[in-house]
């Protein structure tokens, strides 16, 4: 399941190499417009939000990145890529 919407991606303005903006995020049932990055491959970058590991108390700040042809891919805390643990189900809004 998608959780950011790319259709809804809105450029306020650009930097030379990238479309800066907003973008519908739908986490837990509720979605929220987050500050968003639009790169020349069409690859959009979501970030203002959070993510926590679940037996941990820190909140780490989160991205959510999507091309349209791979899954979305969240990055927040160590790099780790065990297969057991999603970190999609970790993260929230900031």
């Amino acid at each position: 399941m998608s959780k950011m919407n790319l259709s809804t991606f809105a450029a306020d303005r650009t930097d030379g190499e990238r479309e800066i903006g907003t973008v519908e995020v739908t986490l837990g049932g509720k979605t929220q417009r987050c500050p968003a990055n639009r790169y020349a491959d069409g690859t959009v970058v979501a970030s203002g939000l959070v993510g926590r590991y679940q037996q941990g108390a820190k909140a780490w700040p989160a991205t959510i990145m999507n091309d349209g042809k791979r899954p979305e891919y969240v990055s927040f805390g160590r790099d780790d890529r065990s297969g057991r643990f999603r970190k999609e189900n970790c993260i929230y809004f900031a």
